[in-house]
């Protein structure tokens, strides 16, 4: 027997405050007795001491161990919190009753939250929770509790310090001494977004936490930005918090507080009279239906969604319930309104969206506008049609395009041949479709062009056929020559050659389009070195005269660009032609098209309303540029099937060329 020193734990069940434990005493027992049995509390593994301040609901979890040599098939642990300011306690005492082994370890979580009678946080209030073990056999050990200290553990002030509301001026404070927390509270009047309380910038290692009116910890950080913290909240509801300003370990200093926010963001989504589509880009705070169309609910007759479910307000009817993000509705309204969504703007591109085989009603998630068949493009193998409120069509299998773009607040019916799941692109994407030279495009009215890579530039391979510009614009198709001969320098016009719709379809010929049309009234080509825009699909231009004489200069065999042999006019060059002509279509083809370009003999149309002869459309043509030559001409290239060097000429306005885009 030999005598050990122990120390006696008093009231296990019964902590009120740390200095219950009694001082060391000695006690003799049996030295192999206690090591046979033995469990002890490692530690408190949640709620962390450093982080916040355990509140209703708080999970408590230790980890506990077998240090003993035999195994232990049962023993009890009890959770003690106790409040030394407001004279509280919280007990309670679970059982244990599977076997634990020698050596072995078990994270134990009790099953009841702890809850804090009497917290508030404004006291500046210290909290004490102990966990510990007790079965029989063990008669008295030294490891088989842990405890840990909870909240502030020195303040001057039992009140915090006023910060304001939300978006408040920075605040500057000095913690004096190790081990102190400055507290600051805080209001929020309204439901914000994206709350940023942050402590950037101060001079010590910080650490932060905030909480809410019922004293819970909600949320807590140590090195958001170096060593200063930052707690960003996405969504903040109204309420008064408390901030609690501290350093890790240690530390104290300066420091600098501020508290930003954002208002919620909100939606008009314009309904008009009669039957329509709607949708929206908020993820509302209540997006039960009823409360979303409460503004408009009025003139609201019934909406249904893509399963034909219903919400008939005369007839107390809601089989819709919540909306669902992504998806779209139908709504008749007796006179037209606009009803107005609140909330946080959702993220679409990671909004994934599943499109059923069949009909379904998309709805449209960017807050700006984009052009179908980009924002489509994904699911271009998979869907059939698309349609609006007012019945215009995007029907890709038939090359039919009447919904230049999709808007905000609108909805579209999609059949689908397939599921496939689906998202928008970003917001900040201009050029929706995820292009590489090589893939395939289109323009408004749903025409396909291939494409080809020469040099540094990405080219159409087949002359436009568009009659409508990327906006939805439609240009004019003038057949008679008569009407033809009486245009200005000014209009814009297309027709096809020889006025046969035959010519632009199945020869792949394109159309021909006066100088005004193909840029669309614009003259910045006459300053820019790039092409503009014009009739080409977005994210394509028409190119500039120097864009041509890239062209020409990467394909020729003997002059370089920017050989001043490009700069003549007439013909130049050694065989341009010759590389950018298709191998068929041709009298003389070589069956060569070593640059892929495709290049065919389309024709043109004069001033006076006349075409070329019917021979000569197999034999010249004849491609715009964007840059003027002055006020009533403008710069071309003519290439027939005779010269292998291209030519460089400027002609009238009012005449009629065939258009090659280039990429952007």
């Amino acid at each position: 027997m030999k005598t050990i020193l122990y120390t006696l734990l008093i009231a296990v069940h019964m902590i009120v405050s740390p200095m219950m434990f009694s001082q060391p005493i000695p006690v003799e027992e049996n030295e192999e007795y206690l090591v046979t049995l033995d469990i002890a509390v490692l530690e408190i593994l949640s709620p962390l001491p450093a982080s916040y301040t355990p509140c209703s609901g708080e999970t408590v979890s230790a980890r506990i161990a077998n240090l003993g040599t035999l195994p232990v098939d049962s023993f009890s642990i009890t959770l003690n919190f106790n409040n030394p300011l407001t004279q509280t306690l919280t007990t309670i005492v679970e059982s244990y009753t599977d076997t634990l082994q020698p050596g072995d370890t078990i994270n134990y979580t009790f099953q009841d939250p702890i809850s804090i009678p009497g917290n508030n946080m404004s006291s500046s209030q210290q909290y004490h929770l102990c966990v510990t073990t007790d079965f029989d056999g063990e008669l008295l050990n030294t490891n088989n509790y842990s405890c840990e200290y909870y909240g502030i553990t020195y303040n001057f002030y039992s009140q915090p310090y006023p910060y304001g509301s939300v978006n408040a001026p920075t605040v500057y404070g000095y913690t004096y001494y190790s081990y102190v927390a400055d507290w600051w509270m805080f209001t929020s009047n309204e439901i914000m977004n994206d709350v940023s309380i942050s402590l950037c910038g101060s001079s010590y290692d910080t650490q932060l936490a905030v909480f809410g009116s019922s004293g819970c910890g909600n949320w807590h950080n140590d090195d958001a930005c170096g060593s200063s913290s930052r707690i960003d909240i996405p969504l903040l509801e109204t309420g008064t918090y408390y901030v609690k300003v501290y350093g890790w370990q240690s530390a104290f200093g300066n420091y600098q507080l501020s508290i930003a926010g954002s208002p919620l963001d909100s939606q008009m989504v314009a309904l008009p009279s009669g039957w329509s589509m709607f949708s929206t880009y908020i993820d509302p705070l209540d997006n039960e239906l009823d409360s979303i169309l409460s503004s408009v609910s009025t003139n609201v007759i019934i909406a249904k969604d893509w399963l034909g479910q219903a919400y008939w307000p005369q007839y107390n009817l809601n089989q819709i319930g919540n909306i669902v993000k992504g998806h779209g509705y139908e709504i008749k309204m007796t006179t037209s309104d606009t009803m107005v969504v609140s909330g946080q703007i959702i993220n679409p591109v990671t909004e994934a969206i599943l499109l059923q085989s069949g009909w379904n009603i998309l709805g449209f998630l960017r807050t700006t506008a984009a052009p179908t068949i980009g924002v489509t493009y994904s699911i271009l193998g998979k869907l059939e049609i698309l349609k609006n409120s007012v019945g215009q069509v995007y029907w890709p299998g038939y090359a039919v395009n009447q919904i230049d773009s999709m808007k905000p607040g609108q909805a579209y019916k999609v059949k689908m041949n397939s599921s496939a799941l689906f998202s928008y692109p970003a917001d900040t994407v201009t050029n929706f479709i995820l292009f590489s030279c090589g893939n395939q495009i289109f323009d408004y009215n749903g025409n396909m062009y291939n494409t080809v890579q020469i040099g540094q530039q990405c080219w159409m391979k087949e002359n436009l056929k568009a009659t409508h510009y990327s906006d939805g614009t439609p240009l004019t198709l003038v057949s008679s020559n008569a009407l033809w001969q009486n245009l200005s320098e000014t209009d814009k016009a297309y027709c096809y050659f020889n006025n046969s719709l035959l010519y632009a379809t199945m020869n792949d010929y394109g159309l021909l389009y006066t100088w005004p049309a193909a840029v669309n009234g614009d003259t910045m080509g006459l300053t820019s070195i790039n092409g503009i825009q014009g009739i080409c699909p977005q994210g394509w231009h028409l190119p500039s005269d120097e864009e041509s004489k890239i062209l020409e200069g990467t394909v020729d065999s003997l002059y370089d660009y920017p050989d001043a042999e490009w700069d003549l006019k007439g013909r130049r060059g050694y065989n341009v032609v010759d590389n950018l002509r298709a191998s068929t279509g041709w009298p003389y083809a070589d069956d060569n098209d070593p640059f892929g370009f495709t290049l065919l003999p389309a024709g043109f149309r004069k001033s006076n309303g006349s075409f070329t002869s019917n021979s000569e459309i197999g034999f010249h043509t004849y491609l715009w540029t964007s840059t003027p030559f002055n006020s009533s001409r403008a710069w071309y290239r003519y290439m027939n099937f005779v010269d292998p060097d291209s030519g460089r000429s400027h002609r009238e306005k009012d005449y009629g060329n065939s258009v090659r885009c280039v990429k952007d």
